[in-house]
């Protein structure tokens, strides 16, 4: 891009002189000398449209950089956001994919840094790293809460099923404080085992 309206200003001489070379041909005719216009004329032409190409790259990267100096200070916000989202699940211990979020959060928080230290001279690097940085931990966050989500369920769900396990154990064991002589050794043995299946599971 720094060097595209060198080319440009080269490419558009190179046309002038490919059409003023046309209108010499052009003005003394000669048997044999129309095909030598014609690659003058065509020479121009496809000099000109490089020289177009290369001075929109130049106005497209003016609106990207406009675009980004524009959104630079909300990505900023916005991976901060994140950041300060994952340090919040790193505290509280115990997190799914603990390594994956650490670097996460590292290359983050790096991707601030230089957003805030390079932004004012070249904001469009800058948002373009900050917003790759975020999209990673973003996504990253998304995974940790749904597995942590899950682990959760599955939590409660074991609890629910101790509790009643317990209740039913609790209740057999009333059965056998009323009818010891009905009930067997064996019977004994099981309920001690149950007990025992629910004390590891607690």
């Amino acid at each position: 891009i720094v060097d595209n309206i060198t080319e440009a200003t080269e490419r558009t001489t190179f046309a002038d002189s490919r059409i003023t070379h046309g209108r010499e041909l052009a003005a003394r005719p000669l048997e044999g000398q129309q095909m030598n216009l014609v690659d003058a004329v065509r020479g121009a032409e496809s000099a000109l449209n490089q020289a177009a190409a290369l001075l929109d790259a130049v106005d497209n990267a003016a609106n990207n950089i406009r675009r980004a100096i524009d959104a630079l200070p909300a990505a900023i916000a916005d991976t901060k956001s994140g950041i300060a989202q994952a340090e919040e699940l790193q505290r509280q211990g115990s997190v799914p994919r603990a390594d994956e979020l650490t670097k996460a959060h590292d290359r983050a928080a790096a991707a601030v840094a230089d957003a805030e230290r390079v932004g004012p001279t070249d904001p469009l690097t800058a948002f373009t790293h900050l917003a790759t940085a975020d999209a990673e931990l973003d996504k990253l966050l998304a995974a940790v809460r749904e597995e942590k989500d899950a682990a959760e369920r599955r939590a409660r769900a074991l609890d629910q099923a101790i509790a009643t396990a317990r209740q039913k154990v609790n209740g057999v064991n009333q059965y056998i404080g009323l009818h010891r002589g009905a009930v067997g050794s064996a019977a004994r043995g099981y309920i001690a085992e149950a007990e025992r299946s629910i004390a590891t599971a607690e």
